[in-house]
């Protein structure tokens, strides 16, 4: 949690180097802290460097019920291992004991996968599968406060426009008074955006919340690297933000 808790300051104001150099001080306390691991490879990614943030996790074993298993997946989706990547998520989704919440965000992450390597049919069956559970969970009270975030995601993944906008309205509203928060919604459906192809309302966004200090702030580093941006990356508007034009 302090790892985290530490990423999200240091790392929202983009302050890397000043939150690497402090996760290097917990690890010569604490050398096989998962949590800190972690976050000290977000920093790499955060820079831009895929094989840096591969170095600090390689030979690491997280279980999927903590934060820096997604970073371990997100490092292998970067260096486009696909495979490896779908080979961790199947074994987490078949393990009984994994929280439905992360059930979910697995059957999504899965789908994801899919579509990279092509398999479109099989994709939207996870991601019809993903919906359900966190529509589920979400009617039953389930507080994860990234539930609504991954669900307008995926809605947005089904082709869902009007789903994709209602559950938007609500996520802003919801941080409208949290200028820290805030930006964080706003990327999140920046995102959704762009898989709808709404490309006129995602880079306004995508502009604002690159300029502003937010948790676990989006950079143009990590932006350079990230496969979710491969379907914009051609566009004068995506290579402005990033510093590709």
């Amino acid at each position: 949690m302090f790892g985290q808790t530490l990423l999200a300051l240091t790392g929202g104001t983009r302050k890397i180097p000043e939150a690497r150099a402090l996760f290097d001080r917990s690890l010569n306390i604490a050398p096989n802290d998962l949590g800190v691991i972690s976050q000290k490879a977000e920093t790499f990614l955060a820079e831009g460097d895929v094989d840096a943030a591969w170095k600090v996790l390689s030979g690491v074993s997280i279980p999927p019920t903590e934060f820096g298993f997604g970073t371990i997946i997100e490092t292998l989706v970067f260096q486009r291992r696909y495979k490896e990547a779908e080979e961790m998520i199947t074994t987490a989704i078949n393990d009984t004991s994994l929280p439905p919440f992360l059930h979910s965000i697995a059957l999504s992450g899965l789908a994801r996968l899919r579509l990279a390597l092509g398999d479109r049919a099989g994709a939207q069956q996870l991601f019809a599968q993903a919906e359900a559970g966190l529509t589920t969970l979400r009617a039953n009270g389930e507080n994860n406060p990234f539930l609504l975030d991954n669900l307008i995601l995926v809605e947005a993944f089904l082709g869902h426009r009007d789903k994709v906008n209602e559950l938007a309205q609500e996520a802003m509203e919801k941080v409208r008074n949290d200028l820290w928060a805030r930006p964080g919604q706003e990327e999140g459906i920046a995102r959704a955006l762009v898989v709808l192809g709404d490309l006129d309302r995602a880079f306004p966004m995508l502009e604002h919340v690159l300029s502003v200090p937010y948790a676990f702030a989006l950079t143009p580093a990590l932006m350079r690297i990230e496969p979710d941006w491969d379907c914009v990356r051609n566009d004068p508007r995506f290579q402005k933000l990033v510093g590709t034009k």
